[in-house]
């Protein structure tokens, strides 16, 4: 913003999160561009004042992506690398992206859901006051603290649907680290990309971590009343802040609630209320093992080979006593099993052929 116009250029401008960008801060490099890249996904944060006060006064600006797509090219980018397990993406995928990401099958046909749903019986959200749970807040605590004791090599995150919760959980962990060695260990970490953390909702896109922990905080007061103020999720986009605090886990989500999915009664202008009350639903019904209307993985295991080189692959591999599934997904023909336990994984095949010519790119294939 400082350099004299005339003075230095540049053939390419990329903005990245480009969704986050007000126009008048990219203007400056715009003007010295011969060419720009906007990236982004404009279901994800738009630039926010929301947290600019506590009150939230201040609601969503105009990106420079929402101004490039009105005017530029767009290509949308399909493959979903983040999630391990195609369920986690699943819900993000039907309600928002109609279905188009694909995603790389679970190696693990395990039983066990990466979808998890605390719920807090006793949990109190003091409206008036601090405008905080700290119920829950120490049920989120107890959580990061057996996550540091027993899986500390995965990374963790904690998102708060508000600053103030995210203040609760701060200073119950704190208080804890001074007497638990393992968690300070393991909450001391700095790797920028792996280490934990604990933040809002609305400072986590870009963010990813092994498991997330996701703190709703609101609830019932301690009349035991329940008002429909999700704070930013009621706000106009916060249907773009749900969407980017539940796809921030490579492997598992843990919710953590004080209120349930039936007690929510959407505003009828609120999305973002209305979707985060599908995706408590989901969630709880994943955790319990029912089933949640959603197909995580739209091209189902089939039982023939896609073609007759992958007949003469297939026939050779199970030939050799090897336990194959053919069809998996979108990524491979076949997938190799492991023949001590045939819930795992251990081999993907491509072969160019059929799902070869369905992709668009050399890089895909």
């Amino acid at each position: 913003q400082c350099l004299p116009y005339e003075e230095i250029g540049f053939d390419t401008v990329v903005f990245d999160e480009a969704s986050q960008i007000p126009p008048a801060e990219a203007a400056s490099a715009l003007l010295r561009a011969d060419q720009a890249i906007v990236a982004g996904d404009t279901k994800q944060l738009p630039p926010t004042r929301f947290f600019e006060s506590d009150l939230g006064s201040e609601s969503d600006l105009e990106s420079v992506l929402d101004e490039a797509a009105a005017v530029l090219p767009t290509r949308s980018l399909s493959w979903h690398y983040r999630s391990r397990s195609p369920s986690l993406i699943a819900f993000s995928n039907e309600r928002y992206y109609d279905g188009r990401l694909r995603a790389f099958p679970e190696r693990t046909d395990g039983d066990s859901s990466p979808l998890s749903f605390e719920y807090v019986a006793d949990g109190v959200y003091h409206r008036g006051s601090s405008r905080q749970n700290h119920v829950e807040a120490k049920r989120v605590a107890d959580i990061v603290t057996g996550h540091a004791e027993n899986r500390p090599d995965d990374s963790l995150g904690v998102i708060a649907f508000s600053r103030a919760q995210e203040r609760a959980i701060r200073s119950e962990l704190a208080d804890r680290r001074t007497r638990n060695p393992r968690l300070d260990d393991f909450l001391s970490r700095s790797d920028v990309q792996e280490e934990p953390f604990v933040k809002s909702l609305e400072v986590v896109q870009g963010d990813e971590r092994d498991r997330i922990v996701f703190s709703v905080g609101y609830g019932p007061d301690k009349d035991g009343d329940v008002t429909m103020n999700f704070g930013p999720l009621n706000q106009s986009g916060g249907h773009r802040r749900l969407n980017v605090a539940i796809t921030r886990a490579r492997h598992e989500v843990t919710v953590v609630s004080s209120i349930k999915p039936e007690e929510i009664d959407p505003p009828g202008s609120s999305r973002g209320v209305a979707d985060f009350k599908r995706y408590l639903a989901l969630v709880r019904d994943a955790d319990e093992g029912r089933e949640t209307g959603l197909s995580p993985d739209e091209t189902a295991s089939s039982d023939e080979p896609s073609s007759p080189l992958a007949a003469d692959v297939y026939e050779t591999l199970t030939d050799a006593g090897l336990p194959v599934t053919t069809g998996v997904g979108d990524a491979f023909d076949m997938v190799v099993r492991d023949p001590a336990d045939r819930d795992q994984s251990l081999l993907g095949i491509e072969i160019d052929g059929t799902l070869a010519r369905r992709c668009s790119s050399t890089r895909e294939r």
